[in-house]
């Protein structure tokens, strides 16, 4: 369950530590602000077609990453706009039926890769590195990506946004649902840590604060 109020609060908190991070990089770093604004990018169908005559390095989102997320971000934007409208109540009750969706939710948000390139773009910038135009994110080892080369980075330059981050990426969780290795019961989401050995349980109070991050 989760209360309007709740749900504002975390709403607001996410909203302030984003612009936070950005008014960070503008006034450190204006130039590479605006090219991060614009979505800079690597255009490999460019590069390989030389006939074009283009420069492959593009900006304002038109690549392939632009495209690919295009569904899942509108999908997220009318989930949330349906479930978490509290027209009728002032809070929102648990229900396996939305958690299960949530959990799906949660597993594409870790495994978008134009999501973690963004969050990997801000994170060196802000630390003073050079733009990354190519970025090359494998389908394996997605943990030390998310800990190291952007959690690491917003820590290290004092940006609330690592802390954030960190609060809101649970890697056992990601792993469980993945997997399907998860039950909902009662209150609480029951999933194995990766040592296969201990279950750890997550409240639906928690979880949904989670989600929502």
């Amino acid at each position: 369950m989760i209360t309007k109020v709740k749900f504002l609060e975390i709403e607001n908190e996410v909203i302030s530590k984003i612009e936070n991070a950005l008014y960070q990089l503008f006034v450190n770093y204006p130039e590479d602000y605006v090219l991060f604004m614009a979505c800079g990018e690597y255009d490999e169908i460019i590069a390989n077609n030389k006939e074009l005559g283009l420069s492959p390095y593009t900006i304002s989102g038109h690549n392939l990453d632009s495209y690919y997320d295009i569904t899942r971000q509108k999908f997220l934007c009318e989930f949330l706009n349906r479930y978490y409208n509290f027209r009728d109540n002032k809070e929102l009750q648990n229900d396996d039926y939305r958690m299960n969706i949530e959990f799906l939710i949660y597993t594409h948000i870790w495994e978008a890769k134009p999501f973690l390139k963004k969050l990997y773009r801000l994170a060196n910038l802000i630390c003073g590195k050079e733009y990354d135009w190519k970025i090359q994110i494998t389908n394996f080892k997605k943990y030390d990506f998310i800990t190291k080369k952007i959690i690491d980075p917003f820590n290290n330059a004092n940006c609330h946004l690592g802390q954030l981050i960190t609060n809101t990426y649970n890697a056992d969780l990601r792993n469980a649902i993945a997997h399907s290795d998860y039950q909902l019961y009662k209150n609480y989401a029951i999933y194995p840590l990766t040592n296969g050995i201990f279950i750890s349980c997550i409240r639906f109070v928690s979880l949904t604060t989670l989600l929502k991050l």
